[in-house]
Order: C-alpha cells, then structure tokens, then sequence
C-alpha cells in the first residue's frame, strides 16, 4: 500500500469500513441494556446492603456479584462480535483456595466486570444521543423528497416561556436541497463521531471486561 493509499483509507476508512456500523449497532444496543444493568445491579445491591444485617442480605449480594459476572461474559461477547477485539475471560480464579464463592469474591474480574457495568449507562447517554442526531440528520437527508415538511429537534426552555419547540420548517426547492445536503454533512461528521467512540469502548472494554485473546495481558 502507498503512503497516498494509506491516508486516504485513513480519511475515509470510517465511511466504508464495516467496523463503524457495528460500532453504531453496539451504541445502539447499549441504549437499553445500560439501564437494564442500572436497575438490576442497583436493585441487588440496595437490597443486599440495607438486608446485610440479616443472612438474606448476604445471599442476595452474592447473587448479585454472580449476575455481574455473567453480565460481563455478555458484554465480552458482545465486545468480540462488535467491537473489533478478541477477548477471552480472565484467568484469575484456578489458584484461589477456598472454594467458589470465596473464588468470586477475590478475583478482580469480578470488580472490573462491576465497574464496566457500572459505567455502562455512560455508554447508553451516548447511544441515545448518537441515534437521535442520525435521525435527525437522515431526515434532513431526505428533505428534497417530502419538502415541505418540518424537523423537529426538542425543546428549549426560557425564563418567558416553558418550553419552546426547536422547528425547522422546509419548504420546496432551493432550502430542500441545502438541507439534503447539510444532512449529508451531518451524517458523515456522526460515522466519524461513531467510529472514534467506538475505538474508546473497545479499549474500555479491553481493560475491563477480558483478557487480549493474543496472549497479552490487559
């Protein structure tokens, strides 16, 4: 490969490599599963904390920790499937005596999966937010086809008024076709946008959730 083909794959690579659309189908996914994490491993440890004094209290936290853990071998796949990494699970549990349980409590995968899941509703804000903005961008993108029509983008408050609808009326010809186009902008500014976040979650996901398949420790 020249030097000439090597920056132009590297301009344009987010744009047609496959990667950044399963970038975008893991943010995607991330939108729901993120809170679904929130609110099952919130639930368990709020019960087991405020039960603790109790035996089942103790039960229900170390249900959780096993939840955790089965939550990570889900997000590890998914990270294999979408993330462009290759992970397999840490290995840190065959030299603890003690028993399985005692296993679980020790082994840092069990406190690295919980902080990636625990970070993981910042993964479903940014998928929201990806999703929104490409919804909004391919409406754009399609304004010379259904001109005249309106684009909505939220709600804005003030001190005169509670909120104020953000309305983009667009009517035939000439604006049609500059929102057709700025849309194309907007849509390819939010592959690049996808395809650098998506970089960031797989390392994230690297140092957190696995162990590099290729022998090299994380």
């Amino acid at each position: 490969m020249t030097s000439e083909e090597s920056v132009v794959r590297r301009i344009y690579g987010p744009l047609v490599r496959a990667q950044t659309y399963k970038y975008l189908l893991y943010f995607a996914l991330s939108t729901v599963l993120g809170i679904l994490y929130w609110v099952v491993l919130g639930i368990g440890i709020t019960l087991g904390t405020v039960l603790a004094v109790a035996v089942v209290g103790l039960a229900v936290l170390v249900v959780t920790l096993y939840v955790a853990r089965g939550i990570t071998g889900l997000e590890r796949w998914l990270a294999n499937k979408l993330l462009g990494v290759s992970l397999k699970p840490y290995d840190d549990m065959g030299d603890i005596s003690g028993g399985r349980l005692r296993g679980v409590v020790d082994a840092a995968s069990t406190w690295r999966g919980l902080a990636f899941v625990f970070m993981k509703p910042i993964v479903s804000v940014l998928g929201i937010i990806l999703l929104w903005a490409f919804s909004r961008a391919l409406l754009m993108v399609t304004s010379i086809l259904r001109a005249p029509h309106e684009i909505s983008f939220g709600e804005v408050s003030n001190e005169e008024v509670e909120s104020e609808p953000v309305v983009w009326s667009i009517e035939a010809g000439t604006e049609a076709a500059l929102a057709t186009v700025a849309g194309v902008v907007l849509v390819v500014v939010l592959l690049y946008v996808t395809s650098a976040l998506g970089y960031g979650a797989a390392k994230k996901a690297e140092a957190l959730v696995g162990n590099r398949a290729d022998g090299e420790e994380t």
